[in-house]
């Protein structure tokens, strides 16, 4: 959690909506023999069976073996769907996430342009 961009911000003054910054990091691990560079990623992210942002990355961090890359998703999320979305967590329950998406990696000596690879991460939070 972060504070929301100052876009957000200002765009909220006219919207009535106030935002929360969300960042969320992925670790892509490649087991492959070749190194790989990670292009971009389509993602939808649902808590409680309820869609709360989805968009597009191009932020990562490769790692120094070329064999894995952090991925960075970081969105503004309106503060009152995400307290929606999170409420019967603050009530002491465990709610369900997914993580969907399409992510593209070019691999380098490879012939190919792109390829793109599904992404779908289940789980749950609680405390």
């Amino acid at each position: 959690i972060r504070r929301p961009d100052l876009s957000s911000l200002v765009s909220s003054v006219f919207t009535d909506e106030i935002p929360l910054g969300m960042d969320v990091d992925l670790t892509v691990n490649n087991r492959g023999g070749a190194k790989f560079n990670f292009d971009q990623m389509g993602y939808t992210m649902m808590l409680g069976g309820g869609r709360v942002f989805e968009g597009k990355t191009t932020s990562a961090e490769a790692g120094p073996d070329g064999k894995s890359s952090k991925i960075r998703i970081s969105t503004d999320v309106p503060l009152k769907e995400s307290v929606k979305a999170i409420l019967p967590l603050l009530k002491g329950s465990a709610i369900n996430y997914e993580l969907k998406g399409t992510a593209a990696f070019k691999f380098a000596g490879v012939d190919l342009s792109e390829l793109k690879l599904p992404l779908n991460k289940t789980g749950s939070i609680g405390f």
